[in-house]
């Protein structure tokens, strides 16, 4: 994917701190093409400054000191050591803060005492100066980087990189206060306008700088199903009462590119109602260019295409104003795949629409994807595929199987996926719903890090798995861990319904999902309390370490504890690492696979095995493993506004982190345990940690 959309670079700050940041820059609408004074207020979150850790902390609020020139909020300065400081500007690549033209950087500094503030300014090379208060409260402060500074300038090399240190060098000083507000600088564009194809779809760790505009609201979230293939997030755009009728966004913002190329801009857009109005506008150079409206021509996703043809001169900002010129209500849309100079939008749907219509299997008589579990894996199971509240509300060739496992197994669903033709269909996502909504599904699981608890009853319980694309075969494969203490009673037929009454149910209902017109099959798996036939039997956990290849042994016996030979016994694993499939048991019954952990991530893999006799129930026991490392690793979670991710075995190490519709954070460890947050939106996230060039990426769940 050839694309402008996400820049970032690394700049070190002090070389006693040697910690890295970096962000993407939300550009304005319209941006000069030569210098112009630039002032930071903090007044919104406008994308025109960037607040962040270098050794000190930095927060904007209302301070509780009054301001004087205007405003209600202002950057408070809060010094941890003797040379910490705070980021406070960072322009990535097309703009820098001072030029031969002009290297003055003034500002509004409140203290209340003389207090020698240094600020820094950083490119290929760094300047610092210091200028002293009076300590009589808000001051004008002024740093002339011409003269008297520590540091050379060097013509071209783009300082775009802003640091303030309060009372530096000197050690904090007890209940001092610092304020910075009305930063001004030189701003300067640095680069000639070209074009260049882009494309952001806001997955795959690339992101548009968007921003909404005249009170509209703009968010990553996740993306209503039936977008592209392997689609997971997309702007929400929403307007609520009281935003203009003309709220937009700008979908992407960039001085260093012009949006004029291939005769049109084309997105995906998702609108929950027919004949709504889509506005664009291109901004840069002269009067902002308005291209014909495109309209909504059907309820969910659709791809929308603008003329653009013959317009010349450097646009540099794509704008878009979703239900334009209607009266803001609460209305949302979603906008993806928006594709610019000659890149090209893919198709809506999952790529499902072009399937041709041909014969299909008597098993899948539906023109539409089916969705089908592993044969072997069915089994003896009973067919429900007629029972009430399943026939009614499902495509015709819909099937359900009740399946009894042992409680506290490990199991592996192994899914087909084909077209209306009956082919196979390769790099197709699929997603797994466990606990279906309104199942009241009792059954509790793990898959790998994710805990599943029980529906709610209520609509809202379900747990729906992040999507795996298919193989070339057309297979996915989900493991999952059942968790529950105790199972249901043993039934005296595996081929028959429950018949525990649905208070002992310990079930789930289990349904995989590709698209919205489909057959598949749906599992309605019961966990029981195994009593006598065979058994399997090993050790409960088990301490190993990272790049180690060690074998796990297990021991197969017969109802009268006599050991089984010579026969096959399967493993799968659940977690981090990876096992062996398959092996036969000895002349006392005891079966060994190999474990690996290629990976160096610590953590918890869970390891069973499983045989399956000739009464056609699978004797199953696990080990669980406990994955130990020196090698650094990170743990990613998602919480309220924020992603956290701790890091391990990391010290003196430099670990850089990505979150999708985010800034992009670069970090320098001190310490074998160190913890970083990012703030994010809600929606389902793409995290990407990177540590000395060694990549995790992990999709995690933020809410509001």
């Amino acid at each position: 994917m050839n694309t402008l959309i996400t820049k970032s670079r690394r700049v070190a700050i002090l070389a006693i701190l040697s910690l890295i940041a970096s962000m993407f820059l939300a550009m304005q609408a319209t941006q000069p093409a030569s210098a112009a004074a630039a002032t930071l207020t903090f007044e919104s979150n406008d994308g025109s400054y960037y607040v962040a850790n270098a050794g000190g902390d930095g927060y904007v609020e209302a301070p509780s000191v009054a301001l004087t020139n205007g405003g209600t909020k202002s950057l408070k300065l809060v010094q941890n050591c003797q040379w910490c400081g705070v980021f406070f500007a960072k322009y990535d690549g097309a703009f820098e803060l001072i030029s031969s033209a002009n290297k003055v950087v003034t500002a509004d500094i409140y203290s209340t005492a003389p207090t020698p503030f240094m600020m820094k300014v950083e490119g290929a090379t760094g300047l610092e100066k210091i200028w002293t208060s009076a300590g009589t409260g808000w001051e004008q402060a002024t740093w002339d980087f011409s003269t008297g500074t520590t540091g050379t300038y060097v013509e071209g090399t783009n300082y775009g990189i802003a640091l303030l240190f309060p009372n530096f060098p000197n050690a904090p000083a007890a209940g001092a206060l610092y304020f910075a507000d009305n930063i001004s600088f030189n701003k300067t564009a640095t680069c000639t306008p070209v074009s260049t194809r882009v494309f952001g779809n806001l997955d795959g760790g690339d992101s548009l700088n968007f921003e909404a505009f005249e009170g509209g609201v703009a968010s990553v979230e996740r993306a209503p199903e039936g977008g592209s293939r392997g689609n997971i997030n997309a702007i929400k755009f929403t307007k609520p009462t009281g935003a203009r009728p003309w709220a937009g966004i700008n979908v992407i913002s960039d001085v260093c590119n012009s949006f004029v190329l291939g005769g049109k801009i084309t997105a995906n857009v998702y609108s929950s109602k027919v004949g709504v109005p889509f506005h664009l506008e291109l901004a840069g150079t002269g009067a902002a260019f308005a291209a014909p409206v495109a309209t909504t021509s059907r309820v969910g996703w659709q791809t929308l295409s603008w003329d653009i043809t013959g317009v010349t001169g450097a646009r540099r900002t794509v704008a878009i104003f979703p239900d334009f010129q209607t009266d803001a209500a609460g209305q949302s849309f979603y906008i993806d795949d928006v594709a610019l100079n000659g890149a090209t939008t893919p198709p809506w749907g999952n790529n499902l629409m072009n399937i041709p219509q041909s014969p299909s299997s008597l098993e899948n008589p539906g023109k539409y994807v089916h969705v089908r579990l592993q044969k072997t894996f069915i089994g003896s199971s009973y067919d429900a595929s007629w029972w009430d509240g399943i026939r009614e509300y499902r495509d015709a060739d819909t099937k359900a199987y009740v399946k009894y496992l042992s409680a506290r197994s490990t199991f592996a669903l192994t899914y087909k996926v084909t077209d209306a033709n009956g082919a196979p269909m390769a790099n197709t996502p699929v997603e797994l719903i466990v606990n279906a909504n309104y199942s009241c599904s009792k059954a509790t699981f793990t898959y790998g890090a994710t805990v599943i608890g029980k529906d709610d009853c209520g609509g809202k319980g379900e747990t729906r798995l992040p999507k795996k694309n298919t193989d070339g075969n057309g297979d996915v494969t989900f493991v999952l861990t059942n968790t529950n203490l105790k199972g249901e009673a043993m039934p005296s037929s595996l081929s028959s319904p429950p018949t525990v009454g649905v208070a002992n149910e310990i079930g789930s209902n289990i349904q995989p999902y590709v698209a919205d017109k489909q057959g598949f099959d749906m599992l309605l798996v019961h966990f029981v309390e195994p009593t006598g036939g065979v058994t399997l039997s090993g050790a409960a956990t088990a301490a190993m370490t990272v790049d180690t290849k060690t074998p796990v042994t297990f021991n197969l016996k017969d109802s009268k504890g006599k050991a089984i030979a010579g026969v096959d016994v399967k493993f799968v694993a659940n977690g981090v690492g990876t096992v062996g499939r398959t092996a036969t048991t000895d002349a006392d019954g005891n079966v060994s696979t190999w474990v690996n952990n290629y990976t160096d991530a610590p953590g918890v893999q869970t390891v069973s095995a499983t045989y399956v006799g000739s009464d056609g129930f699978a004797a199953t026991t696990s080990t669980v493993i406990q994955w130990s490392s020196t090698k650094p690793f990170a743990t990613v979670t998602g919480g309220k506004g924020v992603v956290t991710v701790s890091i391990a075995n990391g010290a003196g190490k430099t670990a850089r982190i990505s979150v999708a519709g985010s800034a992009t954070v670069s970090r320098k460890l001190s310490s074998n345990s160190a913890v970083v947050k990012v703030k994010a939106s809600a929606g389902t996230k793409v995290v990407t940690v990177t540590i000395d060039g060694v990549a995790t990426k992990v999709s995690v769940q933020v809410t509001r």
